[in-house]
């Protein structure tokens, strides 16, 4: 089953959660106002599409969403293991077998609705990654 076509708001939407996570982490902004005020030091660009998700109406699912927004992490996640395994071949065939494993659960999100445990999983497995390269 082919992947569905990407959502134009979704690259806005990875940025975003990229500018939430490191205001949230920093335990800068204590609601959305202040958070939108501390981008707009930043990243001028960020508080401005913080500003429009504030007051657009949605128009999609959440489990939608965050579907889709897996999708992406995972899919950049998966070129650089792949890339990972051309510089070691001597991980490559671990490497490739833990592609495929991630690979089969990145299908289950095509399913409708979103199969909520390889959302699950697939986050475990980014931020799993995300130890091992940090």
């Amino acid at each position: 089953m082919p992947s569905p076509a990407p959502n134009p708001a979704v690259a806005d939407l990875v940025d975003l959660v990229a500018v939430a996570a490191a205001l949230g982490s920093s335990g800068a902004a204590e609601d959305l106002h202040e958070a939108i005020g501390l981008a707009e030091e930043s990243d001028p660009a960020a508080a401005a599409l913080l500003r429009r998700l504030a007051v657009e109406e949605p128009v999609a699912e959440v489990d939608d969403v965050v579907a889709q927004l897996v999708r992406v992490a995972i899919q950049r996640a998966l070129r650089a293991l792949e890339a990972e395994a051309r510089r070691s071949p001597d991980r490559a065939a671990e490497l490739a077998q833990e592609a495929n494993q991630v690979r089969g659960a990145l299908e289950r999100l095509d399913e409708q609705p979103a199969d909520r445990g390889a959302v699950e999983g697939l986050v475990a497995w980014l931020a799993g990654r995300g130890e091992e390269d940090g």
